[in-house]
């Protein structure tokens, strides 16, 4: 029987408690500093030198008295006889004496009676002896002993992560061993009978694992974690709960993914529910990732993922890692930027909404909403970052101010933003301009906004204009024409797409409705359904007439994947994504993909609009994609 969820906890009761079960390491090791890269110290460290031990010099030149060479000047310089040399790792051979000076290199000890440091520029050779012809301060161009570091110094503090800088000052002070915290063992599974290992062959209706290899290079960023994955669990309630209680007894902490919900066939938390104390809660005011969890046994902690990716990534980067990393003694770096929401964002009332965005600098910072579903991996592969805003309300306005907490400290900015529709061909062009490209895949009518707000450097669309059937055809959108160009770019061939063999002999749009067959519909205001509009209109064919007319999706592949599949007997797509799944393919003709190019960066978009017009891109299309035609 199915449970409801009663009960939602906030998101910071949820950090609240799993920050309560979850023990602090406390347990430490001694280990060699050039290998404590990312651990955290567990002690003061001390100098047990001074640093540097010894006066060098900063430069190549001379060693002089100061008070011999007051007196030198360009034109009037100072002669003194060489009387010895400092070379690196070897001490002066004899003494410095009145009205003479050693010859020295960068970093060699300075002689006694000493206190300064001529550079070469500013000294002439000639025999034993050199001219000087700069006066020098004392201690001018000479590092003294101690002043960077000196014996007995605390250098480095309890709980400092020891990084590049940290490890460079200890090596340089002698320290070759460290007493660190140990690292905290975490244990990672992932349940369904759904799921395969990648790598192997993917069967009709299973999904290939992320969640639990996405987990642990999440926390492999850090050196405080020692994570292993243990692979796929079956949704089998024994062989969950002999893998929970092996893992709780060695590791600190173990995370599952999947089956958290209150379905019928949802396991992981009845097992976990068995723990002593047990769930401590299930079901977060958070979206994605309401049925998370948190479950603690045998003085070890057990954190409950959802399956979808999304919900699993954007709950364990909000409520849980924050934790581990505070466990293993390590300050979390968070960097936020302020940024414009473009458009209207519809929130879930009640719940923390985390929205995956992509940032295009423009006139500012914009931060365009990934919308989708949770199961949506390329979602996170194509976001910088993600707003955080509390279902007080309805909707983040368009055009409003809001702070965006970045993945990670070392977001780019691109050097184009491109936005509309996407196809396969430009992957290709943009390799070759070997420039960071920002795609943001919204479809023609999204590129066009977003060219008029002045956001997109560059944008495809293939919108059909179904009153003169002509393709891209802005002539009378003054706004768009004040902002942009039109380049033509090339042509793909359309089609309906069947499965391999066609065995319901589909020939033309009318045999859609005449064999009954389960069509897939594309999504609104996109060009293909321009198109298939059209031809209803042309055949006097109602939409209640196409059996599955409202099941629509966004993309070309995806109308390919439901055929393919058996969702759908038929689709309307390009000739490229008939080939690339196997399909048959009838021809209707050929719809027209082109560009709008802002008019400021027409100069920086020179070498792609030359790629468009070159004899390598039209041999790439003819060669590599099915369908594909320059204009």
């Amino acid at each position: 029987m199915a449970v409801i969820f009663h009960r939602l906890v906030t998101v910071e009761t949820a950090i609240r408690l799993t920050d309560e079960y979850t023990k602090k390491i406390t347990e430490t090791e001694r280990m060699k500093t050039s290998s404590a890269l990312g651990r955290v110290l567990s002690d003061d460290v001390y100098s047990p030198i001074d640093s540097p031990p010894f006066d060098r010099s900063e430069v190549d030149g001379f060693a002089v008295y100061s008070s011999s060479v007051e007196s030198a000047e360009q034109d009037h310089p100072v002669k003194l006889e060489i009387v010895g040399s400092s070379v690196i790792g070897e001490p002066p051979k004899n003494l410095m004496k009145e009205g003479g000076c050693f010859r020295i290199a960068t970093g060699a000890i300075v002689p006694f009676n000493s206190d300064a440091i001529v550079m070469s520029e500013y000294t002439k050779e000639t025999g034993d002896a050199v001219e000087i012809m700069r006066s020098v301060k004392p201690g001018e161009n000479v590092s003294l002993s101690g002043t960077d570091v000196s014996m007995g110094e605390m250098i480095l503090r309890k709980d400092t992560p020891l990084g590049p800088r940290e490890i460079a000052v200890l090596s340089s002070t002698g320290v070759d061993e460290v007493s660190v915290y140990r690292r905290m063992r975490i244990g990672i599974m992932s349940t369904g009978n759904e799921l395969v290992e990648p790598g192997t062959k993917l069967p009709q209706g299973m999904i290939y694992e992320s969640n639990g290899i996405t987990i642990k290079t999440m926390l492999d960023q850090y050196g405080v974690f020692d994570s292993e994955y243990v692979g796929i669990i079956r949704d089998d309630m024994e062989l969950i709960k002999n893998t929970v209680d092996d893992l709780v007894k060695r590791y600190d902490v173990v995370i599952t993914s999947g089956s958290t919900s209150a379905g019928e066939g949802d396991m992981v938390y009845r097992v976990l529910g068995d723990l002593d104390p047990g769930i401590l809660f299930h079901g977060v005011e958070i979206k994605p990732g309401k049925p998370t969890l948190l479950a603690s046994g045998n003085g070890k902690v057990v954190y409950g993922l959802p399956g979808f990716p999304v919900s699993a990534v954007m709950v364990f980067e909000t409520i849980f890692l924050p934790v581990l990393l505070n466990a293993a003694h390590l300050k979390r770096s968070v960097r936020k930027v302020r940024a414009r929401v473009p458009v209207r964002i519809g929130l879930s009332l009640g719940k923390l909404n985390l929205i995956p965005v992509s940032l295009v600098n423009r006139s500012g910072t914009v931060a365009y909403p990934l919308l989708g579903d949770s199961g949506s991996v390329s979602r996170l592969t194509r976001s910088d970052g993600y707003i955080s805003s509390y279902g007080d309300r309805s909707f983040i306005d368009e055009n409003e101010e809001i702070d965006v907490t970045l993945f990670s400290q070392d977001v780019l900015v691109p050097d184009l933003n491109f936005i509309g529709s996407h196809d396969v061909a430009l992957d290709a062009v943009f390799h070759r301009l070997d420039l960071n490209v920002k795609i943001i895949n919204v479809g023609s009518l999204g590129g066009v906004a977003a060219i008029k707000r002045g956001e997109a450097d560059l944008a495809g669309v293939h919108i059909l204009n179904p009153a003169t059937l002509e393709y891209n055809n802005f002539s009378e959108d003054t706004r768009l024409n004040e902002k942009a160009v039109l380049v033509k770019g090339y042509r793909r061939e359309q089609g309906m797409v069947v499965m391999k063999g066609n065995p319901l002999k589909i020939r033309s749009f009318s045999d859609i409705v005449a064999k009954n067959a389960k069509f897939v519909n594309r999504n609104s205001g996109s060009g293909t359904r321009i198109l298939i509009e059209k031809m209803m209109r042309d055949y006097g064919i109602e939409s209640d007439a196409i059996r599955n007319f409202r099941y629509e999706v966004k993309t070309h592949n995806a109308v390919a994947n439901a055929v393919k599949s058996g969702r759908a007997d038929a689709g309307i797509a390009i000739k490229q994504v008939a080939a690339m799944y196997g399909l048959d393919f009838i021809p209707i003709g050929f719809e027209e993909y082109d560009f709008l190019v802002l008019k400021e960066s027409i100069e920086k978009l020179t070498p792609f609009l030359d790629i468009l017009k070159s004899q390598w891109f039209s041999e790439l299309l003819t060669k590599k994609f099915s369908g594909y035609r320059v204009q």
